[in-house]
């Protein structure tokens, strides 16, 4: 009998077995290896973790939260602080560097890696199987299956040797690891190469991937990591699956010194310091750089280190300024890893960024500058400067940025990199966008990063200018960083500096005292014998006598440099740059233009007015004014030529040394320059007749241009006399006077007088030709009566075209009064004096008349034949010779 097996379901309506449902083995293999890492923090000694196990972070998760909870379990830290005598980490017996592999091994293409430790002992290989399991296709059953893979290493030199041979049987449905320490025998390096042994199958039905996970480089020793701070962890394959956790840790860093009268915690000086110093954390710059400078372990082990000057920059870097949040905080602070070897000037360079400084060798001991407050500690004028010569220079446009991108680490985001934008409106406005990038060493706090923006931004724009000039040994002693006062004649247009010529304490005399200066508003600086500097008050100038409101602490000696200031002007600030030695006693000193009140502005965010430096006026410059044009007649070759002599007044504005002038004569098309220079006029030969256009403006020491001022005059030929520009009248009650302007002095006019206004065509025929003069005065006139009068310019060689001009007498009864109240005569004869009741009458007759009279007094009087004629009622008519 054949036994029929019916393979699928079962049809009809017959009985028969259930359906079988496909079952699953359990789970046989479990990851249960673990990691152990040790993490490397720096040089010790240090603090250590900030707070404790909340304080290390796996994959960016804190170990404990701020309950107290852990967010991982079976993880084991151990820390060191790093001490000379510490401690071996029990259950780390050997040095160990984990190495990330994370690649498939497949039985065609074996992965190699190589261990390149010469000191490694042995190397632990993990393999990884993502799952493990078998598909029976015909009841659906998951069962166990199994995987063979192979280690084998090639030292240096050498051939392959299979050194673990392995089949991974069982069953799982997620990650499973295994790890195979492997001895590396030979020299090195080793390359360690990961075989699969089991065929590679393309079934869906069987799950077997191999991966080569991690192999990790083995040290057998039992290291204590003397002067080495570091945090050694467990943690467990099951939390973490096939990827060892990143890990991070806020921690206090080295513990430096500081000096005894110093607490970093509240960051207070107490009382004068000694010199002496303690051991203590601390984040100032100041005192990390001095360490960074004297460790023999790690830093450059100098053992002169200006530790004066850092006392006065860590004072600076622990004051409480506001934070941009409402709050405060230290100016500067210091908080990274140096984890790169470098130049030792190179890395002190880098760390005195962070409190706005830099390095330099002097009088063999390391110094350090910031660029912070300070006085100035030399007077520079041109008595104390080679040749009294100054050599300024700038920067290029293209060297000033308008915003800064300021990279800093925020500890609020695990301390990633973050930037911070900071603009200059104004600049943008002027340059546009130009960006700087800049890194903030150990900058850790957004407010400093942010002020450092401001200060780079506003120092690019402010302080632009260098200066360089060479002294003898008295300015030996300047030091970069230092603070000048510099007093250059020609930038504050005024000598308000020199010498002592008498020194006193509270009356001095000096070299010369300025005509600039007067009154008690000025104010007295002097070099004392001490080297400092002192300011007094002065109370008045006599020659070259100066007094003081208040003496000096000591008295200067005998040349000693002094310099005036005012509320008006200041002596310039520059900041020492470098002193080099060009020649025996002669020093050249480079210093860069020092703004002190930029601090104020970046750090409280005040808006301040700009110093005055100079007494020299700002803004535009004044153009010139009174442009004249006077033409004249020169010999040359025996020929009479003409020219034109042009001048003009001076402009106010005391910043103009020279002045350029341009014209453009009757046949020019444009300006051509016809002067440049100090003077005020210049010559033009052998000027054409014609209109000239003439223009003149003033131009500054620095290249400055004032305004053009302008004149347009109509220049004729020397042998044509030409029109008058203008003509001045004045007039009387019997005379009116002509004063006619012309292109040429002496020229004399023609006259020309009607009683009506005339064409051009009909003057020499309808009017009277009154004279020829320079000027004139055309007297006999009948007041309140209107003349008009025709002038043109005349020689020997013609007559110019006419000018008109048109002048009323005036109507004036005194001068008419005292014309009658002199002798008359009658009608026909000229007699003596009337009797006392005639004249008596007749003057009568005329105020009697005037009175009636609405045109005035002379309603009675006529003038014919050159006399006076009157005209009483009932009365004879009278006659008086007319003026």
């Amino acid at each position: 009998m054949t036994d029929l097996v019916v393979y699928g379901a079962k049809g009809g309506k017959g009985g028969g077995d259930e359906a079988r449902t496909p079952r699953e083995a359990p789970n046989t293999l479990r990851s249960t290896s673990k990691a152990r890492i040790i993490d490397v923090l720096g040089e010790g000694p240090i603090v250590g973790l900030t707070n404790g196990l909340k304080s290390i972070y796996l994959d960016e998760t804190p170990l404990q939260d701020e309950g107290g909870d852990f967010n991982f379990q079976g993880v084991t830290v151990h820390t060191r602080t790093g001490e000379p005598d510490q401690s071996h980490i029990a259950g780390f017996p050997a040095v160990e560097t984990a190495n990330d592999v994370s690649t498939e091994v497949t039985k065609a293409t074996p992965v190699v890696r190589t261990v390149t430790n010469p000191e490694a002992d042995a190397a632990r290989v993990t393999v990884q199987v993502q799952a493990l399991s078998y598909q029976n296709v015909e009841n659906g059953d998951l069962l166990p299956t199994e995987v063979a893979v192979a280690v084998d290493v090639r030292p240096n030199g050498g051939s392959w040797s299979e050194k673990r041979y392995d089949i991974i049987k069982g069953k799982t449905t997620s990650h499973y690891q295994r790890s195979y320490r492997v001895p590396l025998t030979g020299d090195g390096p080793w390359d360690i190469r990961m075989r699969r042994v089991t065929p590679d199958n393309g079934s869906a039905t069987l799950r077997n991937a191999t991966y080569w996970a991690t192999y990790t480089e083995i040290i057998d020793a039992k290291l204590q990591y003397p002067d080495t701070a570091l945090v050694g962890l467990e943690v467990d394959a099951q939390d973490f699956g096939s990827q060892i956790p990143s890990r991070s840790y806020d921690v206090k860093g080295l513990i430096v010194r500081v000096p005894t009268n110093y607490n970093p915690e509240t960051r207070e000086y107490t009382g004068l310091w000694n010199g002496s110093f303690k051991l203590a954390w601390t984040d100032n710059p100041a005192w990390c750089f001095l360490d960074l400078a004297t460790s023999e372990r790690y830093g450059a082990g100098l053992e002169n280190v200006d530790k004066w000057g850092l006392y006065q920059i860590a004072q600076y870097c622990d004051e409480l300024i506001p934070d941009g949040f409402g709050g405060q905080e230290p100016r500067f602070t210091f908080n990274t890893v140096l984890s790169s070897r470098e130049e030792a000037i190179k890395a002190l360079d880098t760390l005195a960024t962070a409190f706005r400084g830099m390095t330099y060798w002097g009088a063999n001991t390391v110094m350090a500058t910031a660029d912070m407050p300070a006085d100035p500690v030399k007077l520079v004028s041109p008595a104390n400067v080679v040749d009294g010569e100054f050599e300024y220079s700038g920067t290029a446009l293209k060297a000033r940025h308008s915003v800064a991108l300021v990279s800093w680490n925020d500890p609020g985001d695990n301390y990633r990199l973050q930037v911070e934008v900071v603009e200059d409106a104004d600049a943008v406005q002027q340059f546009g966008w130009k960006q700087i990038d800049v890194t903030a060493v150990g900058c850790t706090s957004r407010g400093q990063a942010h002020r450092l923006g401001k200060w780079m931004l506003y120092s690019e724009r402010a302080e632009t200018e260098t200066i360089t000039y060479q002294a003898s040994v008295d300015h030996a002693d300047l030091r970069p960083g230092d603070i000048i006062a510099v007093n250059d004649p020609t930038t504050a247009g005024a000598r308000l500096s020199g010498r002592i010529v008498r020194p006193g304490l509270s009356a001095l005399v000096l070299d010369q005292v300025p005509e600039q200066v007067s009154g008690s508003d000025w104010y007295l600086d002097v070099l004392l014998p001490t080297g400092g500097i002192e300011r007094r008050q002065v109370d008045r100038f006599a020659g070259d006598h100066v007094e003081l409101v208040s003496p000096l602490s000591a008295e200067p000696i005998r040349g000693a440099i002094w310099m005036l200031s005012s509320q008006d002007v200041e002596p310039r600030k520059f900041r020492v740059l470098s002193v080099a030695e060009q020649e025996t006693a002669i020093y050249q000193i480079t210093a860069v233009e020092h703004d002190p009140t930029k601090y104020d502005r970046v750090e409280q965010g005040l808006n301040l007015p700009d110093e005055d430096y100079t007494l020299i006026p700002t803004g535009p410059v004044a153009a010139p004014y009174s442009i004249t044009v006077e033409a004249s007649k020169y010999l040359a070759g025996g020929t009479e030529h003409q020219k034109i002599t042009v001048s003009w007044t001076p402009s106010d504005d005391a910043r103009v040394v020279r002045y350029i002038a341009e014209v453009q004569g009757p046949n020019d098309v444009s300006w051509g320059e016809a002067f440049t220079g100090p003077g005020t006029s210049f010559d033009i030969l052998d000027a054409e007749p014609g209109e000239w256009q003439i223009r003149v403006r003033g131009i500054t020491g620095t290249g400055s241009a004032s305004p053009w001022a302008y004149r347009t005059t109509n220049v004729a030929g020397l042998l044509q006399p030409t029109p008058p520009d203008s003509v001045d009248i004045r007039t009387g009650t019997f005379e009116i006077t002509l004063i006619p302007n012309g292109l040429y002095p002496g020229q004399m006019w023609e006259f020309w007088r009607s009683n009506v206004a005339l064409d051009t065509g009909l003057i020499e025929s309808n009017a009277v030709r009154v004279g020829v003069a320079p000027t004139l005065t055309d007297t006999d006139l009948e007041p309140d009566t209107t003349y008009y009068y025709y002038v043109r310019g005349t020689n020997a060689y013609g007559v110019s075209s006419w000018y008109p001009v048109q002048a009323t007498t005036e109507n004036d009864p005194d001068k008419i009064m005292s014309v009658i109240s002199g002798q008359i005569k009658t009608d026909g004869s000229v007699h003596g004096p009337e009797p006392e009741h005639r004249r008596a009458q007749l003057q009568l007759c005329a105020e009697r008349d005037w009175r009636r009279s609405s045109g005035g007094l002379w309603h009675g009087l006529r003038r014919r034949s050159g006399r006076l004629r009157l005209r009483c009622a009932g009365g004879p008519v009278l006659h008086r010779p007319a003026r």
